[in-house]
């Protein structure tokens, strides 16, 4: 199972689909922690410190060693997100999107978006599949 964050870029992903950096940068938010989720958040905020430090300590878990700034940090972000969100697990999901066929071939990214926002468990489709 996908979570729900990072399913829409993994999907468009997997159909060779363009993944925008809002959707890359939303999937990876939902992958690190909510004090993580914090500082990128407040690094891309122009009105608060920006937390170099806190990035670079970030960034490493993943393998990056360089220095966050302002000027580079959409870049590094997009880095960092493009190998944790689409690459790493890029092999299966591209082999998924080959055996969707015809069914995804001709699908606009509403439709796909509306699928993926169908298929999303929440606390009320869980209520309501238990009262059936």
């Amino acid at each position: 199972m996908i979570p729900s964050l990072v399913a829409p870029a993994c999907l468009f992903h997997a159909l060779q689909m363009e993944v925008t950096d809002d959707l890359l940068e939303e999937a990876f938010l939902g992958m690190v922690t909510l004090q993580e989720q914090h500082v990128i958040n407040e690094a891309m905020d122009p009105a608060k410190e920006f937390p170099q430090q806190q990035l670079l300590d970030i960034f490493s878990d993943y393998g990056l060693h360089r220095v966050p700034t302002r000027g580079n940090f959409k870049e590094i972000l997009h880095n960092v997100a493009s190998a944790e969100v689409l690459y790493k697990p890029g092999t299966v999901l591209l082999s998924m999107g080959s055996g969707m066929g015809e069914f995804f071939a001709n699908m606009k990214r509403e439709h796909l978006m509306a699928v993926v926002q169908e298929t999303t468990l929440t606390p009320g489709k869980v209520v309501n599949s238990l009262r059936l």
